[in-house]
């Protein structure tokens, strides 16, 4: 499911939600994702999520999350999710872009010592697995999965959204 985060939601761009990189024959050589996290209403999403674990109970649902790096937040978030019987939560530290200056995205994702509390964190406030996107924003990757796992996340991810600039 696409990140979610808290209420009250934030705005996402009006109109297209990436930029195009063209090579210097025009030819398409990468996109650039400018969405932020979902900007529909949180409870909108859990309505949604319930609805599909009861008409589908036998598929997985992993839940996407940014949240501000504070454990009541996070508490509070995961609390809600569980409730939707969701099936594991995705803790969104790779996105490059637009959360950054909230201190969620890959501006956790780049602090090993962040990484750790926040998996730390989620793993005392939910039974559900926790799987932590690491972000390529950084110089060696292995340290961000390393703390990962000494939180005690079940899992990581890796992202392919590197941070870029796009011209019309």
């Amino acid at each position: 499911m696409e990140t979610l985060g808290e209420d009250p939601h934030i705005v996402n761009v009006n109109g297209p939600r990436y930029g195009a990189i063209h090579g210097p024959d025009r030819r398409l050589i990468g996109l650039n994702n400018i969405e932020l996290i979902t900007d529909r209403p949180f409870e909108v999403n859990v309505r949604e999520i319930k609805q599909v674990k009861r008409e589908w109970p036998d598929r997985a649902m992993v839940i996407s999350l940014m949240v501000p790096c504070e454990e009541a937040n996070w508490a509070d978030i995961l609390t809600r999710i569980e409730d939707t019987e969701a099936d594991g939560i995705e803790l969104n530290f790779g996105c490059p872009h637009g959360m950054s200056e909230r201190g969620m995205g890959a501006a956790v994702g780049q602090v090993p010592e962040y990484i750790e509390m926040v998996a730390r964190w989620c793993k005392a406030h939910t039974r559900m697995p926790v799987i932590v996107k690491l972000t390529p924003n950084i110089t060696d990757i292995r340290r961000p999965a390393q703390a990962a796992l000494a939180g005690g996340a079940d899992a990581v991810s890796l992202i392919n959204t590197i941070n870029s600039i796009t011209s019309a």
